[in-house]
């Protein structure tokens, strides 16, 4: 196709909705942070402004493209891992960046991206080459996923290392996994999370668990962030506060207002309209990557967006349950509106490769 033909072709609905929730991401931030643009509001409005404009820009580049970049990608987030290890930035008691020097990024939240294409770049040789067998098909694939995961949770980052573990387990699903294989795997977690909870946590991760067991677990302390937030949530009443009005936000009530509890703001200040809007953007964002997904031609894109799909679902899933309280809390950003650099730029670049497999669904690689 020709560019115009490309421009007229491309998933112009999926483009709207991810500008609504960059709007809504824009607005939020601009009213947590006091009604005004200095500080960490202007800074998420240029970063989101420049990756979508990147994103858009992206969606043009073939699937050949992404596919060669895929296990580069894999390596040197790897590597930055291990550089995090060594020479990371320390911040709230946790060492996950690195300082670039230009600036500082957050390579576990670039591995989300890169594991998702090296391993459906893997499963795509699999079946053009006819590789079978649980060595293959099951170990490979796994010893890839958890190599990061155990990377990201010794950081210690919970959150991120789950997001990563749902992927990778994802597509080793799609990929045929027997159904015995599934079973074994669910015992061993159910066996497994009491001990990892128990022996395995830090004692922040410990208490966060213990209050969502027990909401009165520790009221003052790890409970406190999950209790502003319902209160801002039922403060909003059905209406909402109105905007830049609402109590918890405006008298700094609401904990991490800017970033894990941005929902709870949008709740507050806009009411039930206003919350149940972006997850009507949300469910249709994520029923547009479905039917990528189900209707790609390309081994290596259909694995690739289910992929995708599974890592921004579950990073929705998690934000909202946590900030209602149905969740422990784990330090999982809402896409797109929460405050934050990487994640934004991981987020923006699955939108660009689905608007990539969108023109490029009946192409073979």
């Amino acid at each position: 196709m020709t560019l115009r033909e490309k421009l007229f072709s491309l998933n112009w609905l999926m483009v709207l909705v991810v500008a609504g929730l960059c709007a809504f991401g824009i607005a939020f931030q601009y009213s947590v942070n006091g009604g005004s643009w200095v500080g960490e509001a202007g800074e998420h409005a240029e970063r989101i402004v420049l990756f979508f404009v990147v994103a858009v820009v992206l969606a043009f580049v073939p699937l050949r493209w992404w596919r060669a970049a895929a296990w580069p990608a894999y390596a040197v987030s790897l590597l930055m891992l291990v550089a995090v290890e060594v020479v990371g930035v320390t911040r709230m008691g946790a060492q996950r960046w690195l300082d670039l020097g230009i600036m500082t990024i957050q390579p576990s939240e670039i591995m989300k991206m890169a594991l998702v294409l090296a391993l459906a770049d893997y499963f795509h040789r699999a079946i053009e080459n006819g590789w079978k067998g649980f060595w293959l098909i099951v170990v490979v694939p796994l010893l890839v996923t958890l190599l990061p995961v155990a990377l990201v949770f010794h950081q210690p980052n919970l959150g991120t290392g789950l997001l990563l573990l749902a992927s990778g387990g994802a597509l080793i699903f799609f990929a045929g996994l027997p159904w015995r294989y599934i079973v074994g795997a669910l015992a061993v977690l159910v066996v497994a999370t009491p001990l990892y909870v128990l022996y395995g946590m830090h004692d922040y991760q410990r208490d966060r668990v213990m209050t969502f067991i027990n909401p009165d677990y520790d009221p003052q302390g790890e409970g406190y962030n999950i209790a502003q937030s319902k209160i801002a949530i039922g403060a909003g009443g059905f209406w909402g506060r109105g905007y830049l009005e609402g109590s918890q936000v405006q008298n700094d009530f609401l904990p991490e207002k800017q970033t894990d509890f941005i929902f709870a703001a949008v709740a507050e200040e806009t009411g039930f309209p206003g919350a149940a809007s972006i997850m009507a953007l949300y469910a249709a964002l994520l029923a547009m990557m479905v039917s990528l997904t189900l209707n790609a031609r390309a081994a290596f894109a259909r694995y690739a967006m289910a992929g995708i799909t599974v890592m921004v679902a579950t990073y929705v899933f998690i934000n909202l349950g946590m900030v209602m309280g149905l969740m422990p809390v784990v330090g999982i950003p809402l896409p797109l509106v929460s405050f934050g650099g990487t994640a934004i730029m991981v987020i923006l670049a699955g939108v660009a490769f689905a608007l990539s497999v969108g023109l490029n669904r009946d192409k073979k690689l």
